[in-house]
């Protein structure tokens, strides 16, 4: 009887033996055949079929005779010959049917906050406003913010836009806009968006004119 090493290392020899139990050596071979797609219907037999495919289901796991079925949107399956899908965990959903991975899991963004918890950002004229969104998703979002009636070219303020992480993920961004001016006060919204849809939030701010000139608004 050829041992399990000399098997496994003749390459050749390997590719022309069914996928199932070889009968000379006893050793069940669809491991190591030409693609993980295919195996046996039982033990002994030399006949391969089709595995259904990552993303789908049988009730046996093959591909006939009945054939196989999409994953349901909100499931998916990461191996090929499955006979159920496996459900997004944490109420999460999926794009469409046929996912292939946990990773393609997810829900729509949701705005945590955007600046103070009044939706409203205070700042004399001169002064340094600071407006911060956080969202999550997953997956994570990207992020926003306009403001609603845009500042004539060369009358508001300067921004600075920075995004905020938490490791690799992006969480959050905040917008710095230092010297206001009367042009820069207005509704500002942010929106977080995925692949699932977005979110949003909205806040006023308001510039005090004639202010000591360095007061400053911050919104978190």
């Amino acid at each position: 009887m050829s041992s399990w090493n000399e098997i496994r290392g003749d390459t050749e020899r390997l590719r022309s033996l069914p996928c199932g139990i070889h009968q000379s050596t006893g050793i069940k071979l669809n491991l190591y055949s030409m693609s993980p797609k295919t195996s046996t219907p039982k033990e002994g037999s030399k006949t391969c079929i089709d595995l259904c495919d990552k993303g789908e289901s049988s009730a046996d796991g093959f591909t006939s005779p009945q054939g196989c079925i999409l994953c349901n949107v909100g499931f998916y399956q990461d191996q090929y010959g499955a006979t159920e899908c496996k459900q997004c965990p944490n109420g999460y959903t999926t794009v469409a049917k046929g996912s292939t991975s946990m990773a393609d899991c997810g829900t729509i963004p949701t705005v945590s906050s955007f600046g103070s918890p009044s939706m409203v950002v205070d700042v004399d004229e001169n002064g340094i406003a600071e407006l911060v969104c956080m969202a999550d998703g997953p997956p994570a979002p990207t992020f926003k913010v306009n403001k609603e009636i845009p500042v004539p070219d060369g009358y508001g303020g300067t921004w600075k836009v920075e995004y905020i992480k938490s490791g690799d993920v992006v969480t959050g961004i905040r917008v710095t806009i230092e010297k206001v001016t009367e042009y820069d006060a207005g509704k500002y919204s942010c929106v977080a968006t995925n692949i699932f849809g977005s979110d949003s939030q909205d806040l006023n701010l308001n510039v005090h004119i004639g202010g000591s000139g360095g007061g400053s608004g911050a919104g978190q």
